[in-house]
């Protein structure tokens, strides 16, 4: 049996889960039975464990932003060599027009997160929109780092290895977490 005090905590543990993954009220009444097997600690140290698993996304995005980011400063843009979707052509407006890259970058992935955000909802696009906003501080303080470097200037197959190499890593490191 469940005690009275448990009755709060169990409302509130529902309304959480509800909100957050709008749960139908039919599940109610299955995650009463289930917390009645189960105890206050097993219930907090579950939500401790998703807020960790959190955390680690956040982290590991932020780390693999860092390295496609260097990857296409460093590497990719002073030698100018395209590579294919948003950053390609943010590459193509900055040496044609002059626009720096993350206004192109960060203006076109506006409106396409704009778009899905009306579609798919608000869930799916805020690591999106972390993984983004990122990606462009990065590749804004990486073109102020590197800026008269002449790193790899006159081997672009190697500037293409290395530059591909380290968007493919940051692209795989959050191929799960995105």
């Amino acid at each position: 049996m469940v005690s009275v005090s448990f009755y709060p905590f169990h409302f509130l543990i529902f309304h959480l889960f509800a909100q957050y993954y709008r749960i139908p009220k039919l599940l109610y009444h299955l995650t009463t039975i289930f917390c009645t097997f189960v105890s206050t600690k097993q219930i907090v140290f579950m939500l401790k464990l998703r807020k960790r698993a959190v955390v680690k996304d956040f982290a590991i995005l932020t780390i693999a932003m860092f390295i496609g980011s260097i990857g296409w400063v460093l590497f990719l843009l002073p030698n100018h060599i395209a590579i294919g979707g948003i950053p390609g052509l943010s590459s193509i407006l900055y040496w044609g027009f002059n626009i720096p890259v993350q206004y192109t970058f960060m203006g076109v992935n506006t409106v396409l997160l704009l778009i899905a955000w009306r579609v798919l909802g608000w869930r799916f696009c805020l690591k999106t929109l972390y993984a983004t906003v990122v990606f462009t501080l990065f590749s804004v303080l990486g073109q102020s780092w590197a800026e008269g470097s002449t790193l790899l200037q006159n081997e672009p197959f190697m500037a293409i290895i290395l530059g591909a190499g380290c968007l493919e890593i940051g692209r795989a490191s959050c191929r799960e977490r995105v």
